[in-house]
C-alpha cells in the first residue's frame, strides 16, 4: 500500500557519503530495524547506538527515522485494487513489518479502514518471514490457508507463506501483477 524506498531516504538526507553509507548499513539495512519492526527494540535504544558506538551525527539519524516514515507514500493502484476488491464484497487484511512509531505515523491513512482486520509485526512482537505470524493471522481471522491469496514484495515472505500452505503473488508493481491479483481474486 505504501513505497518503502531506503535508497531514496538515504538520497534526501543529503549526508556525507561516509555517514550515508553508515545509515544504510547501521540502520535501514541493519538487523536493528527488523527489531523494530518486532517491537523488541525501540527506537530511543537504536538511536543512542548509532550516535554512540557508531558515530553517526545525531541530526542525521533523527532525519533517517523522519525520512522513513515521510517518504511512505500511498501506491495509488494498490489502494484502487484493495477499494476494488472490497467494492466485490471479499474481505481483505492487513499483515505488515511495521514499527510502533511507523504504524503510528500511518495508521490514520484511508485505506487501512478497508481492511477487516490488521496485523502489524511490533505489535504482536512476530516479523515476515516468521510462519507464526502467518499462523496468527488465520487463526485471528479464522481464515483457511487454502482460501488466502498473500501478496508480498519480498521472495522469503512468500516462501513462508507457501510453506503453510497459502497461495501467493510475489509484489512486482508491474501490470502483469496487478492482472495476476485480479485474476487469483476472480476480479475485473
Amino acid at each position: 500500500m505504501v513505497n518503502w524506498d531506503p535508497e531514496g531516504i538515504l538520497s534526501a538526507l543529503n549526508c556525507p557519503p561516509g555517514e550515508t553509507a553508515l545509515l544504510r548499513d547501521e540502520l535501514l539495512m541493519h538487523e536493528d530495524w527488523q527489531r523494530l519492526d518486532q517491537g523488541t527494540v525501540e527506537e530511543a535504544l537504536v538511536t543512542r547506538r548509532l550516535i554512540e558506538d557508531i558515530g553517526v551525527a545525531p541530526e542525521n539519524v533523527a532525519r533517517c527515522f523522519e525520512l522513513s516514515r515521510e517518504l511512505l507514500i500511498n501506491i495509488d493502484k494498490s489502494i484502487e485494487l484493495l477499494q476494488t476488491v472490497k467494492a466485490q464484497r471479499q474481505r481483505a487484511y492487513c499483515l505488515s513489518n511495521m514499527s510502533h512509531s511507523t504504524y503510528a505515523h500511518l495508521r490514520h491513512r484511508s485505506f487501512f479502514s478497508l481492511f477487516d482486520g490488521i496485523v502489524i509485526s511490533a505489535q504482536e512482537r512476530l516479523i515476515k518471514p516468521d510462519p507464526a505470524i502467518f499462523d496468527l493471522v488465520l487463526q485471528r481471522f479464522e481464515l483457511q490457508a487454502d482460501e488466502v491469496l498473500f501478496i508480498d514484495d519480498s521472495a522469503a515472505n512468500i516462501e513462508s507463506a507457501m510453506a503453510v500452505g497459502i497461495d501467493c503473488v510475489h509484489f512486482k508493481r508491474t501490470e502483469n501483477c496487478y492482472d495476476t491479483i485480479r485474476r487469483k481474486l476472480g476480479i475485473g
